[in-house]
């Protein structure tokens, strides 16, 4: 039996090992069974010079914004089993051609189309805008299975009256693997243990780039503070990564000898703010901003070419009520005068010579 003493000095050791839990937090995601919504957008910019791009290189772009709705339709274990809706979505690509695909869901001329009155790009637009995905994403942020894609993307083809450009674009962004890395742009990785102020962990994501291959995403996270975000009290999390190319064995053996890519790592970076709400177990918002200049080089033929690419975006992901508008800082912009007299156009257009760099704003 303890003496009184001894009670005495368990009970301190106890309460201070409470207090000293009591700034750590379990962060974890969870989701309401109403809906929540968020807008995702995202710009990138890339830059390509060497012979084969001629003397003055070339540029390309695309900006997107997207609002999309979640919610909890049950569970797997620890994961939650999320019903996923795309409400709008307003698209630009800027090809190294100098054309453009432009496309926005939300303008009048989307809507209140006849069906017979649609071109093939909105008809494949109407295949995906609120149809249900589902994905099951566990306690920390990894999307691990998503579900339903493949008969929206065969309704997009089957509306696609042969529009290649545009079922590609589409499909694309449909793929698992596609829409996996555009979800990680929101749900970013949490630690595995209660952490408080201060905390660092560590993540690593490979993805595939078109024009690159295999690269790896290596990052360090930091809990640097704790905030208040209206009424609610959120947590506040960095992150630095680092990338580099993945070495695919089977690719290497089909490129001609002496060929080899290179990713600068002394400036290759991505930099991540994250808000994050533990009490709603949802993320406030997610700034992403991604630096990646590459070096490739071939011999083939006894012709030797090298090349320079550098790959430069910003992602964001923002929590939004009811009604948000889909793009009010006017990132996604109307290629010219000619794409806006439908905004369902599919028609790759050249930009003009004359065209300032910052196109008008879409209003």
């Amino acid at each position: 039996m303890l003496t009184r003493s001894q009670f005495l000095f368990c009970t301190a050791v106890a309460i201070s090992a409470g207090l000293a839990c009591a700034d750590e937090a379990r962060l974890r995601y969870t989701f309401p069974t109403d809906p929540v919504g968020y807008r995702l957008v995202l710009k990138s910019e890339n830059e390509m010079s060497g012979a084969f791009f001629g003397p003055k290189g070339m540029k390309g772009g695309l900006a997107a914004a997207e609002l999309c709705e979640f919610r909890k339709v049950g569970a797997d274990g620890d994961s939650s089993r999320v019903e996923m809706r795309f409400k709008a979505i307003k698209f630009r690509q800027d090809t190294p051609g100098g054309k453009s695909l432009y496309f926005d869901t939300s303008s009048t001329e989307f809507r209140d189309a006849k069906p017979d009155e649609m071109d093939a790009m909105a008809k494949m637009m109407h295949e995906v805008i609120d149809k249900p995905i589902l994905l099951t994403i566990d306690a920390r942020g990894e999307v691990t299975r998503i579900e339903n894609t493949k008969p929206i993307r065969e309704a997009v083809k089957a509306a696609g009256s042969g529009d290649q450009l545009g079922e590609a674009t589409i499909e694309g962004m449909l793929k698992d693997d596609r829409l996996t890395r555009s979800l990680g742009a929101l749900f970013v990785p949490l630690p595995e243990k209660p952490v408080k102020k201060g905390a660092t962990w560590t993540s690593s994501a490979t993805e595939t780039e078109q024009l690159i291959g295999t690269i790896k995403r290596d990052t360090s996270w930091t809990y640097v503070a704790d905030e208040t975000v209206g009424k609610a009290s959120v947590a506040h999390l960095k992150g630095e990564g680092t990338v580099q190319a993945v070495e695919d064995k089977e690719k290497l053996s089909k490129r001609p000898p002496g060929s080899k890519m290179e990713i600068d790592q002394k400036e290759a970076k991505v930099s991540t703010d994250v808000l994050f709400d533990p009490k709603a177990g949802l993320v406030q918002s997610v700034t992403s901003e991604s630096i990646m200049p590459i070096a490739m080089s071939f011999n083939a033929e006894n012709q030797a070419m090298a090349m320079k690419m550098r790959f430069n975006s910003t992602n964001s992901a923002t929590l939004v009520g009811a009604g948000a508008p889909l793009d009010p800082d006017g990132v996604v912009t109307r290629p010219d005068a000619e794409a806006t007299r439908r905004s369902t156009s599919t028609r790759l257009t050249p930009l003009p010579k004359d065209a300032p760099k910052d196109a008008p704003k879409d209003h």
